[in-house]
């Protein structure tokens, strides 16, 4: 079983990298950052972000990097900053031209995603997404239980 589990992990490693590596290449073509390209997506997703802080905990990354990534954002139009209902809060939208390059990312992550599942049937990515969700969730136990003290 351990020779199994490890082989396991590798590939899940390998898949990642892999997938980074395209991830980085396709938004690069776009003129944008990977981790741009994150606050972008989760824009889309969620409409007005009340503030910096709460993108970071929402892409579970440093404020630090989400920084940098909007001011970036913001200076080449992607995203704009307006006042919120708190004044000490910016609020963090898309502008026309971010709404744009998401629309566009959409379509090229679409073909990455059928390239990558080509040759699977429906219940077997069914099943996959299942298999998934279920070390998902024994991962989350175990940073809820570490988090706690009870691993030690």
């Amino acid at each position: 079983m351990e020779d199994t589990l490890q082989r396991v992990n590798e590939k899940m490693r390998r898949i990642d990298r892999r997938q980074m590596c395209i991830i980085g290449r396709t938004v690069g073509e776009l003129g944008i950052s990977p981790s741009q390209h994150f606050v972008l997506m989760q824009l889309s997703r969620s409409g007005r972000v009340a503030s910096q802080a709460k993108m970071a905990q929402m892409l579970h990354v440093s404020p630090a990097r989400i920084t940098l990534a909007m001011k970036d954002l913001e200076s080449e139009g992607y995203i704009e900053r307006a006042s919120g209902a708190d004044t000490r809060r910016n609020e963090i939208s898309l502008t026309p031209k971010g709404e744009e390059m998401v629309r566009e990312s959409f379509v090229r992550f679409q073909r990455l995603d059928e390239a990558t599942y080509a040759g699977f049937e429906p219940a077997e990515l069914a099943q996959f997404a299942g298999f998934l969700d279920r070390v998902l969730e024994n991962l989350d136990r175990m940073g809820t239980q570490m988090r706690r003290g009870e691993n030690r």
